[in-house]
């Protein structure tokens, strides 16, 4: 049993609602996208606890990123999409891409120590912190950061998700930037892709 409301339900009323939420025509909306979106949430352990009033579209804005998610329309019709990974979809050719910036990152960019701050539902949903390893002595000992999921209600599972984005956040960054044409339209997001450009050092095997 999850310990708040389930997010895909919540978004959903905050899309629909004439009273909590922006009011869209229920119609309009992808039941089948959400209801897996509500089962996969479901057996992950993650639920949400509104502890204040705010703006509808921010909130939706807040879980999303919170629980790796996006709004997206298939067929006229608002869906949700879980970050998942997976097979890759398409692939792209040279011909596809119209930039490609890469930059090496830095050690000393990283933080030493993290902290993950997450509503306890043993504890009246009060905030509660655990302490992480950051990147130890390798990282910036003046830079700490603190990830916070108030969709997590749970120890376990506050440590899990803490950790796997922890591991983001403590290694150096070595981001590429694509600029693709038109071969690129049907990603989504969430979807893997792959490039084929072996002149830049992207190989599609």
């Amino acid at each position: 049993a999850l310990g708040g409301t389930n997010v895909a339900g919540m978004i959903y009323e905050l899309l629909t609602s004439s009273v909590h939420g922006i009011a869209l025509d229920v119609t309009l909306i992808n039941n089948a996208a959400f209801n897996n979106a509500a089962l996969a949430l479901l057996q992950t352990g993650l639920s949400w606890a509104v502890k204040d009033k705010g703006d509808a579209r921010q909130l939706i804005e807040d879980i999303l990123k919170n629980v790796q998610g996006a709004l997206i329309i298939s067929n006229g019709l608002i869906g949700i999409r879980l970050l998942s990974g997976g097979g890759s979809v398409l692939t792209l050719e040279a011909d596809d891409l119209l930039g490609l910036k890469q930059r090496p990152g830095s050690w000393y960019e990283v933080p030493q120590h993290t902290t993950v701050k997450y509503s306890d539902a043993t504890r009246k949903f009060h905030d509660t912190v655990l302490s992480l390893s950051g990147a130890g002595d390798f990282g910036n000992d003046e830079k700490n950061i603190e990830i916070t999921l108030p969709m997590v209600t749970d120890a376990r599972v506050a440590r899990l998700i803490g950790t796997r984005l922890r591991t983001l956040e403590t290694l150096p960054k070595n981001p590429d930037t694509t600029t693709c044409g038109r071969g690129a339209f049907q990603l989504q997001f969430g979807d893997v892709f792959v490039i084929n450009n072996p002149p830049q050092g992207y190989d599609a095997t």
